[in-house]
């Protein structure tokens, strides 16, 4: 059910994309520039929360700094990609345990991890001094570790437990995001990413069960183009 799932969200997002394509084509008759490839430095915000554990992973922030770098090929159609350092954190907030056992859990989780998005984008607008466009692609996260660091509340006791939990694990995502760049060099972007696969540390957190991650991301981003 969840790859299929996966499958219609993915079908969606390349129809959306076709159909945009040839309709900015016709757009951007009038006041066309001549675009080139360029690198830059970005920076953003962002907030994360599991999917599939959304009843105990909640929503944390988290930021991300790196590099882009953007190749347009035909007249309103491009390429992005680059290397961005994120440090993520998720809110723990639930409970855990058996029904005869339970226990109640409040701390938070964090990631560090680099993040390689690669992503097709069309533009609405392309002018010497305003481009506005759409983009979407996939998003791999390579992560080095998970952080835990949380309490156990059972009826008698408190517990505070800190993990690290090693792993070279990769997960795969797909984005959507819409981006406004000034003057050719400010960047400004709004930008989603849906987990399409799950990380694998998280199986050994203390939390009454296996807990199975996927992740779900909101980005709002600021950079300089070279």
């Amino acid at each position: 059910m969840s790859k299929l799932k996966n499958s219609r969200i993915l079908l969606l997002v390349l129809s959306f994309f076709f159909v945009t394509s040839g309709y900015a084509q016709d757009l951007s008759e009038t006041d066309y520039y001549e675009d080139e490839a360029h690198f830059g430095v970005r920076a953003q915000l962002d907030f994360n929360r599991s999917i599939s554990e959304s009843d105990l992973i909640q929503w944390g922030p988290g930021v991300s700094v790196g590099i882009a770098y953007y190749a347009p090929f035909g007249r309103m159609t491009y390429f992005n990609t680059g290397l961005l350092f994120s440090y993520n954190t998720f809110k723990l907030k639930g409970t855990g345990g058996t029904k005869y056992s339970p226990y109640h859990l409040n701390g938070h989780l964090s990631m560090p991890t680099l993040r390689l998005p690669m992503d097709l984008g069309v533009k609405f607008i392309d002018r010497k001094n305003l481009i506005v466009s759409v983009y979407t692609g996939p998003h791999l996260y390579f992560n080095f570790k998970l952080n835990a660091d949380y309490e156990r509340k059972r009826s008698q006791s408190v517990e505070q437990i800190k993990e690290e939990m090693s792993s070279s694990g990769m997960e795969i995502g797909w984005g959507l995001g819409a981006a406004v760049d000034f003057k050719r060099r400010w960047h400004l972007k709004f930008e989603g990413t849906v987990g399409l696969s799950h990380f694998g540390a998280t199986h050994d957190l203390k939390i009454g069960h296996e807990c199975d991650f996927r992740r779900a991301e909101l980005s709002l981003g600021l950079g300089y183009n070279f």
